[in-house]
């Protein structure tokens, strides 16, 4: 079987041509294909390294998300979630 699950993160103010990175460990309980992605407003501006893994039961695997702001982003509030999927081997 397969999951999803949206995990959530707050960035903060960041300002155009600027980047920030956030990490978050990823645990499951089976041994599982894992697959990381983004959706929404952010979906362009975010890097996740690494997007796709394989993790044993109780592994820890650490994500990396890198946010790069382009230096013509208009103000403005801009969200997105960050989508972890989990296929059982």
């Amino acid at each position: 079987g397969s999951a999803c699950r949206n995990r959530a993160r707050w960035i903060g103010v960041v300002s155009p041509g600027t980047w920030v990175r956030r990490s978050a460990n990823v645990q499951y309980k089976h041994e599982a294909d894992v697959e990381v992605f983004m959706k929404g407003d952010l979906l362009y501006w975010v890097r996740i390294n690494p997007n796709n893994f394989s993790i044993m039961p109780n592994q820890t695997q650490q994500v990396s998300f890198e946010l790069n702001v382009p230096l013509d982003a208009a103000e403005g509030n801009y969200t997105g979630k960050v989508l972890f999927c989990f296929k059982k081997k």
